[in-house]
């Protein structure tokens, strides 16, 4: 019987996955499509760049964009990366409910878990970002600790800050709390934690020593995510954090379930590491827009916390299940509208601007270097044309003038040839309070100049189509100096 309930959960697991990757196939973001580029470049031999000859840290996560390299090794279709990401989060998520499973004996809450859990990471990792890694790496920590497994507790704390470097708060509180509380002989595991975020440690010294940040993309997208953010005394600050995990189905969970039931290891790790997360996303580098994608680590180590402390539960009385049931089917429901609003939405033509960037590949001559806020474009580009993050996420460059917002400064500093513009002018503060606002919103003709200081903007090309929430290009620039 016991075999039956497993199988019939793996099944239904299965289908989600299958039924989603299905109807999203076509279906691409433009955030994690910058992986493609790393990882396409990977597969040629060029270990983390984005421009050709270029170290870059604007992977989020190293440990993804070498992985999503497999596919690229067979074919520079993009649909096989899309293929292996599928695959890669099937298999994350079976082992997100073999996991639970091993943990809890409750069906329904098992289910009821993975649910919560999925709604915030089985589109996400659809669409190729690294999301589906954390769901290897969390519920290995979970395991190692439950089961005093050294071995898996290290491993984990090896993947954790590769997959996203704020995991590495999930590392330190877990390391601090096992020896302090569960007696880890500090000396010989000190020795253990050391070697387990080393390759981590080399990442960030390389990407300092080279791009001047211990990681061009987390650095730049926290400054953009955090100009929208509330300022007291001075200070920046953001709610959307705490209230994401206010709102967070756990804690209605844990109310409904509620007993007069021991913390355990698992969920004090939680607690702590929650904490510091919402100090840290809310107060330290607050963040104001989707701040769900950046706390799915605790929401994960939250749902395991669940599931330890009423492990217990085989018994329900026909009330309670019929409620959990009705959540269950809720959050089913969310899944299946988030499911729609992602259906074919952009396809990665449109993601990587193909029609522009191929024509550029013809006009523009050897060893240029265009300035772009979306640097998707770079896929279809010729190898010898070089991008210049306007936001810094690929190489960091942009990094000490976005507090000034002097932008010609920075032009002047790298001097691009081109610029391909976008509405990022309009809605980024850094941008807006720039120079580069003024000549975007300049009413011009193709071929008319604008001028500021001692550089000439001249407009080559413009778009006239919208496409919505993708700041799709809008102007094309050819940058001359005197």
């Amino acid at each position: 019987m016991k075999i039956n309930r497993i199988s019939i959960e793996y099944y239904l697991v299965f289908a989600l996955v299958l039924l989603t990757g299905v109807l999203l196939l076509n279906s691409y973001l433009g955030d994690p499509s910058i992986y493609y580029i790393f990882s396409k470049n990977i597969s040629k031999g060029e270990f983390l760049t984005y421009n050709s000859g270029e170290f870059s840290s604007g992977a989020t996560s190293p440990l993804w964009a070498i992985l999503l390299s497999i596919p690229f090794f067979i074919s520079k279709n993009i649909v096989y990366a899309k293929v292996f990401s599928f695959i890669i989060t099937l298999v994350s998520h079976l082992y997100l409910i073999y996991c639970l499973k091993k943990i809890n004996k409750s069906t329904i809450l098992v289910l009821l878990l993975y649910s919560i859990i999925s709604y915030y990471t089985l589109i996400f990792g659809l669409m190729s970002y690294e999301i589906s890694l954390l769901l290897f790496a969390v519920p290995l920590l979970v395991l190692g600790v439950i089961e005093g497994n050294k071995k898996h507790i290290f491993l984990s704390f090896m993947l954790l800050p590769l997959i996203r470097p704020d995991s590495i708060v999930l590392v330190l509180v877990t390391y601090i709390y096992l020896v302090y509380i569960r007696g880890l002989d500090f000396k010989s595991d000190l020795l253990k934690l050391v070697f387990a975020i080393l390759p981590f440690g080399i990442y960030i010294l390389i990407s300092y020593s080279l791009t001047g940040t211990y990681s061009s993309s987390s650095y730049c997208r926290s400054f953009a995510l955090s100009e929208g953010t509330n300022t007291i005394f001075g200070l920046k600050y953001s709610l959307s954090s705490i209230f994401a995990v206010v709102a967070f189905p756990s804690a209605f969970l844990i109310l409904l379930l509620m007993g007069k039931r021991k913390f355990n290891t698992i969920t004090v790790i939680s607690i702590i590491s929650t904490i510091i997360y919402l100090l840290v996303f809310s107060f330290i580098k607050p963040i104001d827009e989707n701040p769900h994608r950046y706390l799915v680590p605790i929401f994960i180590l939250l749902s395991f916390s669940i599931a330890t402390i009423y492990n217990d539960l085989t018994s329900i009385s026909p009330k309670l299940k019929l409620i959990l049931i009705a959540i269950l089917i809720f959050i089913v429901a969310l899944i299946g509208a988030k499911v729609y609003k992602y259906y074919n939405t952009f396809s990665f033509e449109q993601i990587a601007e193909k029609e522009l960037i191929e024509s550029l590949n013809v006009e523009i001559p050897q060893n240029s270097l265009i300035l772009s806020y979306e640097v998707q474009n770079k896929y279809y580009m010729r190898n010898d044309i070089q991008v210049l993050s306007l936001d810094g996420i690929i190489d960091g460059k942009v990094a000490p003038y976005l507090k000034t917002s002097k932008m010609i400064e920075f032009i002047n500093e790298y001097r691009p040839d081109y610029w391909i513009a976008n509405d990022a002018v309009n809605y980024r503060n850094y941008l807006r309070n720039s120079e580069l606002f003024d000549i975007y919103n300049q009413e011009t003709n193709l071929n008319d100049t604008v001028r500021f200081e001692n550089v000439s903007f001249i407009l080559l090309k413009e778009n006239d189509v919208d496409l919505g929430k993708l700041a799709n290009w809008k102007k094309f620039y050819k940058l001359e100096y005197q």
